[in-house]
This record gives structure tokens, C-alpha cells and sequence, in this order.
């Protein structure tokens, strides 16, 4: 990462930007992250990807704030796939005309350095190892040669205060668009000039979600039907115990087609009678790959604490299974762990570069008082640093879309929806600012009773449009987490994939997927009224869980607007609305609306 060799102080505010796929903005002030938020959510585009800016986030995450362009004292920057210190020039000159600006400082930062940074600042820890596992990174040029040697596929940290040391790094080969290249997925098709290149545990488990016919980036659906499957080959024949370890394009795809041909089948007939299993194939490697380099990490640095990001780590089962080793006394995965979080990093890495700034990372849910922000009264709390909307804002929205609704408190609010629930109907939420990541929690959420056998078939065919195989999550209370769930840890943004404890499996069918587990988020003091509504759902049933899963149909990224929530609400089987304190059912949708939804 080049940067220059100082900066001078203003006003502590830092904007992080990322461009390529899940564009995104964040802002750090005095050392403390106080806005996030993804392009997508904004453009309705899912995962929003492509080269410009993403002014409307930049927009966005300022107005949230208060601040305008002209309190931005510099510009921390990623990209995808790249040399991005060779973009420095052009980034500055496209923001500075955006916003009209005479100069501005713009810094950039390299893909796994953003990774990090975004976890390690987040994570409220001193000093500890930070393993960054991807897709694909920036371009690397080692010392002494012209051009680049590989991309980034797996990075190893020790972070300790201001200082984040790059100790150990894997390069894999230059490989672009795996997706919409069927010869780099297929090993049938596949040149032998090809064959042979290296990847990373991350595009592995890319290029097997296109070899079993998912689409870009839609690695949560291999994750979710490996569950069904068993493995078709030994993946132990391709250990993972350092990051000298071999993995090519081929391997375990060409075993695969082997199996296919001793069955006697085309590998397109044997894929389609054995599709879970070549997903719970590139599963099982995953899980092995990411615990021998926990293994690894803790006995070369002998850290007791671990900060994982990257898209890897998104996989909630094999995130499991490192907690369960007992290797480290404190577990971090960044919520936002995949792209979308970069311009977290980024912000927090230019933010060490600056004089006068507070040097102690800090979780967001630590006291913010001593920020000078026109927003400091509100400080953001993980993982919810998104955008919020008044009262005036969803009263309009409601007015333009001619619906009817009633405004409650919030004890009152907990109360409803927990009776509603009960009686088995849906409901769409959007309260507070929005969280970062790919997983709802709460703010954006729709919740259902986790007791209902037929809930997860109804959400799927009817509210999510979605496969039918799609695992459901759980929403529990913290302290009741244990009894329920066999979970190593406290998992806040839905990381963290357990066995649900046998006496309870048969009592949340809608939460316990067919391997037996479930991704749990628990529910602690931090949130108020999500605690006030499950307490007021277990007093009515004796159960302290919600089902809670993303508020957005199949496809489409996760509502953010009031005006979003409407129009999803509106066009699936969702049978109540609930904005900040006002609830909507079907009830009060008149006879055009009724008419769209059937």
C-alpha cells in the first residue's frame, strides 16, 4: 500500500471507498467507524458491480452523518483484481470532479490489506492474528520483479494498535471471470494449459457453485444444499496445513468426472442425480482448508486471538468448526467480511496514516462520546451502520402508496408482532439503520415462528421465491442460546453454524436444517426492542427464538428504503409490515394493491 508519508490533521474524518464488485462507502471519524453502506442497496442492483464510484453510497453514508465532502480530510480506496496503486490518479481526479472539488487526498489500499484492517478495527481487540481468505486479491509484484507474480488468495497478519504486518502470503494464478467461462469449471473442457494453475480455497469453492449450476457469486446456495449430500471423493488427498499448499483448476473436479465415468455417466446426467453431493464435496474441503490454516496460524504466531474476513469466512459451518477447536480464546468475523466491507478497511487503514487520531481500535458498540459529529448523539452500533428514516419519511412513503396503518410504541410494538407471529403470519420489518453485510439482522429482517413444520416451505415458495432447499435462521436470546443450540461462542451477526441440541430439533423445524445445524444469531443487550420482542414471543410460548431471514425476494439485494419495504411487502405473501412503529397488514392494502399481489 503507497501512501504519502504524512498527513496532515483536520477534522478526523476519513471517507473508505471500494470499487469492483459490491461497491461500497464507509466513514471513519477520530477512529471510529460511524457509516456504512453498500451501493446495492441504494441502485436495488445486487451486489452493484462495476468501475465508477459509487457516488450514491458516498452521498448517502455523508448525509447520514452530517458531514458534507468538504469535512473529508482523505480518501482511502480499493478495487478488485489489479495493480490499484496504478488508479490512485484516476480515482482522485473522478471524486474531485464528482463533487466539484479543487483537490481532495486519495490513498490507495490493497485488497487484503482492506480485508484486514476491516476486521481488526472492528474487533475491539489490542493485537492479534488476522487471516484474510478471498476469491481473488490484487495483483502481487514481489521485490525485484516488473509485473505481477499472481493475485492474493489467502494473507496472514499480526495486528497489534496502529500497526498491521503482513507475515505470510499465498498467490494464486491470474484467473478472471471463472463464471461465464464454462472450460474453467468444466474439467471435461478444460485446457491443459489451464489445469494446472493455481487457486485459492476461495475460487475453488466459486468455480464448483458454477460447476453445479448456480450463478455468480451465489456461493450461500452451495453452502446451503451441501447439507443434503455426502462427499464423492476424499478431499484429505488435498491437505491444507501451511500456505505453501497445492491446489490447482483441476483438482477434485477431475476425480469427480472419474466417479461420473466409472458410473458410466456423462457428468452432466451424474450432476443431476448428484448435485448435493458435489456441493457438500467442495464443503467438506473448505472446512478442512480453513482449519489447517487456523492450525497453522496459531502455531507460527501463537496469537490467543483470531480476526477472520474475506468472502471465505461468510461460510458459517466451517467458521464453526475453528471455534470449536478451542485454538483461540476469542473469535472476530467481520460481519461485512466479503467486498462489501472493504471500504470499511479502507477508511480504517488511511485513518492510521493520519496525526492526532485516537490509537486504541474500538468496537462500535463502545462509547463514541468523544466524537464531534452532527451524528454523535446516535452512535452506530455493530453491525447496524447504515442508513436510518424518520417518521416523516415513512409517513410519506405509506401516503404514496395509499395504504392504511396504525403507529405503536415500542412495548406495544414487541407485543403485536409476538402475537401475530404466533398465530403463524409473516412479518416485514425495517427499523433503525440497516446492517452491513449480506445478512440481515433484525433491522431488515422478516420473522416467523420457528415451530411451524410448513414455515420454511411457506417462506420459499410464497414470500421468498426462492429454492426449495434454503435453510432458514434462528434468533435467539443470548443467555437461552445455549440450552438450545450447541454453539461455541456468542455469534451476534449470524457467522457461526451449530448443532440445535436434540431435545429441540423437533420443537424449531423452520431453524434446523436437514444436516441437523442452524446459523444463529444471539440477541443481547445492544438490542432493546429485539430483545423485548422475543421475550414477549417466550412468554407467550415458551420458546426464546424468532425465525429471522433477510427482508428481500429471491434475487434482489435486502430492502433499505421504507419505499423498498413497501414495494417487497406488496408483491410477495408477507402478511404485516411494521416501519419503525407503524404496522401495515394486508388488511389495510386496498383493492389495486390486492390486485398486484395476486
Amino acid at each position: 500500500m503507497s501512501h504519502p508519508t504524512a498527513i496532515m490533521p483536520g477534522s478526523g474524518l476519513v471517507l473508505g471507498v471500494h470499487i469492483g464488485h459490491d461497491r461500497s462507502a464507509a466513514l471513519v471519524k477520530n477512529g471510529r467507524l460511524i457509516a456504512h453502506i453498500a451501493q446495492e442497496r441504494l441502485d436495488r442492483v445486487k451486489m452493484s458491480s462495476g468501475s465508477g464510484i459509487p457516488f450514491r453510497a458516498v452521498t448517502a453514508a455523508l448525509a447520514q452523518t452530517g458531514y458534507t465532502i468538504h469535512d473529508v480530510d482523505a480518501v482511502g480506496f480499493t478495487f478488485e483484481n489489479c495493480v490499484v496503486d496504478r488508479l490512485a490518479a484516476w480515482f482522485e481526479e473522478q471524486l474531485a470532479c464528482y463533487y466539484d472539488l479543487p483537490k481532495i487526498t486519495t490513498i490507495p489500499v490493497s485488497h487484503h490489506v482492506a480485508h484486514a484492517w476491516s476486521a481488526f478495527a472492528l474487533s475491539g481487540f489490542r493485537r492479534c492474528a488476522v487471516l484474510v481468505c478471498d476469491g481473488a486479491g490484487d495483483f502481487i509484484k514481489l521485490e525485484g520483479q516488473d509485473s505481477p507474480s499472481g493475485m492474493e488468495g489467502e494473507s496472514l497478519f499480526l495486528a497489534e494498535g496502529d500497526r498491521l504486518e503482513l507475515c505470510e502470503r499465498r498467490l494464486q494464478s491470474f484467473l478472471h471471470d471463472i463464471y461465464d467461462r464454462p472450460f474453467l469449471y468444466n474439467a471435461s473442457q478444460m485446457p491443459d494449459v489451464f489445469a494446472k494453475e493455481s487457486v485459492s480455497i476461495g475460487r475453488k469453492y466459486e468455480q464448483f457453485t458454477y460447476f453445479i449450476g448456480f450463478g455468480y457469486e451465489q456461493n450461500g446456495k452451495t453452502m446451503g444444499l451441501a447439507s443434503y449430500g455426502r462427499p464423492l471423493v476424499d478431499t484429505r488427498r488435498w491437505p491444507v496445513a501451511d500456505f505453501g499448499y497445492s491446489l490447482t483448476l483441476s483438482d477434485i473436479l477431475r476425480e469427480i468426472e472419474e466417479v461420473a465415468a466409472a458410473a458410466s455417466m456423462s457428468i452432466g446426467a451424474f450432476l443431476r442425480l448428484h448435485r448435493a453431493d458435489a456441493a457438500s464435496t467442495v464443503q467438506r474441503f473448505t472446512e478442512e482448508a480453513l482449519l489447517g490454516l487456523a492450525r497453522y496460524t496459531k502455531r507460527v504466531l501463537g496469537e490467543p486471538k483470531l480476526c477472520m474476513s474475506g468472502g471465505v469466512f461468510l461460510n458459517c459451518i466451517a467458521n464453526h468448526k475453528i471455534a470449536q477447536t478451542g485454538l483461540f480464546t476469542e473469535l472476530f468475523a467481520m460481519p461485512a467480511c466479503g467486498d462489501e466491507g472493504h471500504a470499511v478497511g479502507a477508511a480504517f487503514a488511511v485513518n492510521v496514516m493520519m496525526k492526532g487520531r485516537s490509537t486504541k481500535p474500538t468496537n462500535l458498540a463502545s462509547s463514541v462520546s468523544d466524537l464531534q459529529s452532527p451524528d454523535s448523539e446516535i452512535p452506530p452500533v455493530l453491525p447496524y451502520s447504515g442508513l436510518s428514516y424518520d417518521r416523516s419519511n415513512i409517513e410519506a412513503a405509506i401516503a404514496r402508496n395509499n395504504l392504511t396503518h396504525e403507529w405503536l410504541d415500542d412495548d406495544a410494538l414487541a407485543e403485536e408482532v409476538a402475537a401475530m407471529i404466533e398465530k403463524g403470519q409473516t412479518i416485514g420489518v425495517l427499523r433503525g439503520r440497516s446492517e452491513m453485510g449480506p445478512r440481515a439482522l433484525g433491522h431488515r429482517s422478516i420473522l416467523a415462528d420457528p415451530r411451524s413444520p410448513l414455515m420454511k416451505d411457506h417462506l420459499n415458495a410464497r414470500v421468498k421465491f426462492r429454492e426449495s432447499f434454503r435453510p432458514y435462521a434462528p434468533m435467539v436470546l443470548a443467555e437461552y442460546a445455549a440450552d438450545m443450540f450447541d454453539l461455541a461462542r456468542p455469534s451476534p451477526f449470524m457467522l457461526f453454524a451449530c448443532d440445535v441440541r436434540p431435545e429441540y430439533k423437533d420443537l424449531l423445524p423452520a431453524v434446523t436444517h436437514v444436516d441437523g445445524t442452524a446459523r444463529v444469531q444471539t440477541i443481547d443487550a445492544e438490542e432493546p426492542f429485539l430483545r423485548a420482542l422475543l421475550m414477549a414471543f417466550y412468554r407467550r410460548t415458551g420458546i426464546a427464538v424468532l425465525l429471522n431471514t433477510s427482508f428481500n425476494l429471491a434475487g434482489e439485494p435486502i430492502v433499505e428504503t421504507p419505499e423498498d419495504a413497501i414495494r417487497a411487502f406488496l408483491a410477495c405473501g408477507l402478511d404485516a409490515l411494521v416501519l419503525e412503529g407503524a404496522v401495515i397488514t394486508k388488511a389495510g392494502v386496498d383493492s389495486q394493491h390486492v390486485t398486484q399481489i395476486a
